[in-house]
């Protein structure tokens, strides 16, 4: 119990502290943003660091020399709110979490999360969860790299055993480009959540697996794009996937699938709220727009 009530101290001290440091942060980021960003990052991996040390944390690292200088997703099982401790506490440059909304319900915590780059995913509204996709998407193609668990939630199941995977977690490397990371946490849920409210002295295990690139896996491909009327079908964002299509060597066909509401009765017969309520499906002219763009791109070699 002594190591629970000497983390809640800290965090306490680390958030009061934090107020006039995020002052600073900010007046520094008027200068030089890269500078305050790298700062802030700093100052979070610290207080992670200390919280692992009060709570008596040992860790194995394996394969971190894998990661590779670039803006990557990474990819991990998800056991404990120490995930993300652990794994934030060792990354290199500028990484941002994808979160559930929930956590904007805490003032300080939500303030630190944004200013290091982490999303907030509402699992519940489609349309917020696709804009949290494309933001990342963003965030990667700007030098931020992106860790999300894609098993939504943590897995309170066996030690071994995973949850389904959200496919839409891998969007962000297939619309980026970036290579993913896959990252395997290993006992931790031994530190707290195993036997709540206690926090124990564990050693757990953090893997780095050897980075995979789409565009390399040698499988052919084919690119559905739904186009969704003010969410994906700007053109800027089309030509920006289509320069990145062009850079690899597997695709052999693109679709273009443009939104209807052909399944609306669906949500109000089970008298739920349609999340894409007022979206019209994309007009003839923003179709063949698309298909200009997108659907000549076939890289892959016969």
């Amino acid at each position: 119990m002594l190591r629970f009530i000497l983390v809640a101290i800290f965090l306490l001290l680390y958030f009061l502290l934090g107020i006039p440091v995020l002052g600073i942060l900010w007046l520094i980021g008027k200068v030089n943003k890269r500078s305050a960003d790298l700062a802030a990052l700093r100052i979070v991996q610290w207080g992670f660091k200390v919280i692992l040390k009060i709570s008596g944390v040992e860790v194995t690292v394996i394969g971190e020399d894998r990661v590779p200088n670039e803006p990557v997703l990474y990819v991990g099982n998800h056991r404990s709110y120490f995930d993300i401790l652990l794994t934030y506490s060792r990354c290199r440059d500028l990484t941002g979490f994808v979160a559930k909304k929930e956590m904007l319900n805490y003032p300080f915590l939500r303030t630190w999360m944004k200013r290091v780059y982490c999303l907030f995913l509402d699992r519940d509204n489609i349309r917020e969860g696709l804009k949290t996709i494309l933001t990342a998407i963003d965030q990667v193609k700007n030098g931020i790299s992106v860790f999300i668990f894609p098993e939504g939630t943590r897995n309170k199941g066996e030690e071994l055993s995973l949850l389904p995977f959200h496919a839409g977690s891998f969007k962000i490397a297939e619309k980026s480009g970036c290579p993913i990371v896959p990252v395997a946490l290993n006992n931790t849920i031994n530190i707290f959540e195993g036997h709540l409210p206690y926090i124990r002295k564990t050693h757990v295990v953090l893997e780095y697996c050897s980075p995979i690139y789409m565009n390399e896996m040698g499988k052919e491909m084919w690119i559905r794009h739904v186009l969704v009327p003010g969410l994906t079908d700007g053109k800027e964002d089309l030509k920006a996937l289509r320069k990145k299509l062009d850079e690899w060597t597997n695709v052999s066909r693109v679709e273009i699938l443009p939104y209807h509401t052909l399944g609306l009765f669906k949500w109000e017969n089970l008298g739920l709220d349609y999340p894409l309520e007022g979206v019209c499906p994309p007009s003839a002219e923003r179709v063949a727009n698309a298909k200009r763009i997108l659907e000549d791109c076939i890289t892959m070699k016969k």
